[in-house]
């Protein structure tokens, strides 16, 4: 199983500190993970540290936030 797309506490609409996000993806048999918050790659070191323990590959990502023309997008980093 893979979750690409989960935000940290880094991100307004995240919760949990990356190592949380990290053992609960172990929890639940996830085997790549990459955690994407809103402008900020702060979650990376952390999560990277975390699942290199739990046995987890990690993709670092992140999800811009962007406007054009006065429409709302998020683009997704990988």
């Amino acid at each position: 199983m893979n979750d690409l797309h989960m935000h940290s506490r880094y991100s307004d609409d995240g919760e949990f500190p990356p190592e949380e996000l990290v053992r609960q993806c172990a929890e639940t048999g996830i085997k790549v993970m990459s955690i994407a918050d809103h402008n900020s790659l702060r979650s990376t070191e952390e999560a990277m540290c975390a699942a290199e323990k739990e046995g987890i590959r990690y993709i670092p990502g992140v999800e811009i936030d962007c406007t054009l023309n006065r429409s709302n997008f998020h683009v997704l980093g990988y």
